[in-house]
């Protein structure tokens, strides 16, 4: 998962996890793909991100996806539900209107479409029949299978003519069984480093447009129409065939239009009525049965056997045991092939762990997680959950989870058929592909960004050679090289190589783009300190936001406020960056005049008012200007300009294993802790200690060091880990031996910081001003900040004289250098600090 952070909002209304708006935090950063790890944070996210309209607001909001709401109001939208609720019923009431022997007829469902029986009440007595959760997949799929392919020989309402019409030919939705096949995904963890093991989900039932479910029991060359076949016809012939059976191959997860997920419990379904009706008043069945109860998918090294609720160990597992050895040259040249495929290390493999059993509602937002996670065009994802007969409806998105109430598809057949007749009627958009990212033939991505005097560029992003980080909630931040950009006019002298950051931030954050304004204003200025920020800041070459499309429609349909407390309404943002890389990737001299670098930046800059707030290892980057290492401070997505008069921000931001302590503790607390300067220097500490013991050479070796600071824990323990840590550290590696005086001479002075920024709290909250022994008030940002740059110099001119030569090299180039004009048009365009 991508490293945690926490959003903005004011300091008013704190809850423990974090500031508000109440109840967000992102998504924890994973080392391991094990469900037992990610169960509890799953759980956690599940309690304080959901909202639960009915059923009925629910299926407005699903026809909201194809029509305009400016056009379309929730009253016109109901008329339209209504329309298809009523025919809905009357499709369904078919059998009544039949001949007494027709009636009587037991047709097969698969025979009649177009007869005089359509079967919908057979499907639904073999749907009652079964008797375990594995057996009631094929036959849903048959019946949703029917319905749709009822529905394509139905006129639509009158009424309902300004509804698009069902996809057709290849983009035609069909569901099919998925459970046991599973559904295989790369990933990296909190180092960066491919997960030791790719994910493994098996949703039961899945829903594919025609073309993809097809390449489940194909190879792309045999989906070729043979001569006067035609897509309907293999649509048809998938639906009553592979699609009832277990797939050859599973589909990605960025082909997965929706994840079904059953459960099956002890209390007897309903009775099919005679007659169908249109329901009076709520529809909605209590759900709450399915939080308690647990799904057996995606237990690891178990597999269920068809057509039972028992779990026997697989045979993967069962060979497993005992054959490390004979099997450690395959594992290793399968890693070295994955490592070379994405250009990354992969991550050491944990300690096999015990089989967790998941519960449904954390199932499907793995899966939406999985979902969001497969391209940075995704922006939301539905899933169902089915209880015995009781369909849940989900909408993930990044912002929060939307939980429809249930409705017994038995006694209220409609509501199933209107639901499948608005899907089917989805095209990418709705499915959740974001407009704003155009594909190519080849799979890339294109997108407009402008440059800060107002032109366009279009950039393709190579996303497809990317493994990235699971998120759910949160800004799912990812970074991909791009090509074809034409910035080169307004960059001279640049790099060739750009990337795009792909992110989405809380719309009341103050926006990045401002903020770096700010920032090249300090570095264009004639102050004596801004050599420290000139040259070691990244440079933005283009921008672009794009609101949240559906935050209106959440509020006026599904009556979920901007002041509400669980979900956090984001827009989407793409900054072109020159292509810079991570300090880790150094060692000796070159390492320690970086990461300086980059400490001197950011002090200059919080003598500024510009307050960064998220030292981590990905955000302390360099690149070479003249032959030299030069570092540079990178993203300031959750900086903030801090104003005069004005009291510090107190939200607790940051990439958790390099938070403050002080910081982490108050999650637990939910105090208000104001984010201080010594609070981004006890990070750089941190991150100091994590490379240094993690890295050789640019790569990770010891990918055991510091492993606790990414636990799925309480942030409130893993801050006690990290207090010892800054006094009793793990052995640097050979490449960082040589200045680990220096990163140990920081961690002591930030320890020192701690204890006594303790001792005041201890002695203001308990013997107040009367206390002879209330230490002096703290040093300033600027006394700290000196007196820890004398430090640095001192430490680095007693290590190997080639440390002191690598800086005072870096120092004299970097005295020529001369800001870019493009920082100079950003700083005059934004630079005017105002918050947005």
């Amino acid at each position: 998962m991508e490293p945690p952070t926490t959003p903005p909002g004011s300091a008013a209304s704190l809850n423990p996890t974090q500031s508000t708006p109440p109840g967000k935090r992102n998504t924890r950063t994973f080392t391991t793909g094990q469900v037992k790890q990610i169960r509890p944070y799953y759980e956690e996210q599940m309690k304080k991100h959901v909202e639960d309209v009915s059923v009925r607001t629910f299926l407005l909001f699903l026809l909201s996806l194809f029509t305009e709401t400016k056009e379309k109001d929730k009253v016109e939208l109901e008329f339209i539900l209504d329309e298809l609720l009523l025919d809905a019923v009357i499709m369904c009431n078919a059998h009544k209107t039949l001949p007494i022997a027709n009636q009587a007829k037991s047709a097969s469902p698969e025979d009649s479409i177009g007869g005089k029986i359509h079967g919908l009440l057979e499907l639904l007595a073999e749907f009652r029949q079964t008797k375990t959760e594995q057996q009631e997949y094929a036959p849903f799929c048959k019946l949703a299978n029917t319905i749709l392919a009822i529905k394509k020989t139905r006129p639509d309402p009158t009424s309902v003519g300004c509804l698009p019409p069902a996809s057709g030919q290849e983009n035609q939705l069909v569901f099919q069984c998925n459970d046991p096949t599973e559904i295989l995904s790369e990933h990296v963890g909190a180092d960066g480093c491919l997960l030791a093991e790719t994910t493994k989900r098996k949703p039961d039932v899945v829903g594919l447009m025609l073309r993809d479910a097809l390449l489940t029991v194909k190879e792309a060359a045999e989906l070729q129409l043979t001569p006067g076949e035609n897509w309907d016809d293999l649509w048809e012939k998938h639906r009553i065939g592979p699609a009832l059976k277990k797939s050859e191959k599973a589909p990605a997860f960025d082909k997965t239009l929706v994840s079904l997920e059953f459960k099956r419990t002890d209390t007897p379904m309903e009775q099919i009525p005679l007659e169908f009706k249109m329901a009076e008043g709520a529809v909605d069945v209590p759900w709450t049965a399915t939080m308690s109860e647990v799904s057996n998918n995606d237990v690891p090294g178990k597999k269920r056997k068809s057509g039972s609720g028992a779990d026997v160990p697989s045979k993967k597992s069962k060979s497993r045991e005992g054959t490390e050895t004979k099997s450690k040259s395959k594992s290793k040249s399968k890693s070295e092939l994955r490592a070379a495929q994405y250009e990354i290390g992969v991550h050491e493999r944990d300690p096999d762990q015990q089989p967790t059993k998941v519960p449904p509602d954390v199932q499907v937002a793995i899966y939406a997680s999985e979902r969001l996670s497969s391209s940075v065009a995704i922006n939301h994802s539905f899933q169902f959950i089915i209880n015995n007969s009781v369909i849940s409806l989900w909408w993930f998105d990044r912002c929060s989870a939307i939980r429809s109430g249930g409705f017994d598809f038995i006694t209220n057949l409609p509501y199933l058929v209107v639901v499948l007749d608005i899907l089917r009627r989805f095209d990418e958009h709705a499915w959740g592909s974001n407009r704003v990212f155009r594909k190519t033939p080849d799979g890339e991505l294109k997108i407009e960004l402008a440059t800060p005097d107002a032109h366009s560029i279009t950039v393709t992003l190579k996303e497809a050679k990317y493994a990235r980080a699971l998120h759910l909630f949160g800004r799912a931040t990812d970074v991909i090289d791009v090509e074809n950009s034409d910035v080169h006019p307004t960059l001279p002298n640049s790099s060739s190589k750009f990337v795009a950051k792909i992110y989405h931030p809380d719309e009341r954050r103050e926006s990045e783009v401002r903020v770096l304004a700010r920032a090249y204003g300090v570095a264009c200025s004639g102050d004596k300190d801004a050599k420290h920020v000139r040259g070691h800041l990244p440079m933005l070459c283009a921008s672009a936001d794009f609101d949240d499309e559906y935050a209106e429609r959440m509020t006026k349909i599904l009556g979920i406020s901007r002041d509400g407390k669980r979900r956090c309404f984001r827009r989407l943002r793409v900054l072109l960056f020159e292509h810079l890389e991570h300090i880790y990737k150094l060692s000796g001299p070159e390492f320690m005049s970086a990461f300086y670098d980059c400490f001197r930046c950011h002090g200059v800059l919080w003598q500024n008012d510009i307050h960064h707030r998220d030292i981590s290892e990905d955000n302390l980057m360099f690149t070479r200007r003249g032959g030299h290492v030069v570092g540079v401070l990178n993203d300031f997505d959750l900086s903030v300009i801090h104003a005069e008069g004005r009291s510090l921000a107190n939200e607790r931001t940051g990439t958790i294993p390099f938070m403050a302590s002080a910081l982490l503790w108050a999650f637990g607390t939910g105090d208000s802790v104001a984010h201080l300067y010594e609070h981004d220097v006890e990070s750089f500490a941190y991150v100091g200690l994590w490379i240094c013991a993690r890295y050789k050479e640019g790569k990770v070796t010891v990918h055991r060091a510091y492993r606790e600071w990414t636990d799925t824990i309480g942030p409130d323990l893993i801050a006690g880990k990290k207090r010892v840590h800054l006094t009793h550290p793990e052995p640097a590696t050979e490449s960082h031996t040589g200045h680990f005086a220096t990163i140990m001479a920081l961690t002591l002075e930030t320890s020192r910081c701690i204890s006594r920024a303790d001792e005041r709290g201890v002695a203001q909250s308990i013997f107040k001003d009367m206390h002879p022994g209330v230490p002096a008030p703290p040093e300033t940002p600027k006394a700290y900040f000196e007196r820890l740059c004398e430090l640095f110099d001192t430490k680095i001119k007693s290590m190997d004289p080639e440390y002191d030569e690598c800086s005072q090299a870096v120092a004299r180039f970097m005295e020529g250098y001369q800001v870019p004009h493009l920082l100079h048009l950003w700083h005059s365009c934004h630079g005017d600090g105002h918050v947005n």
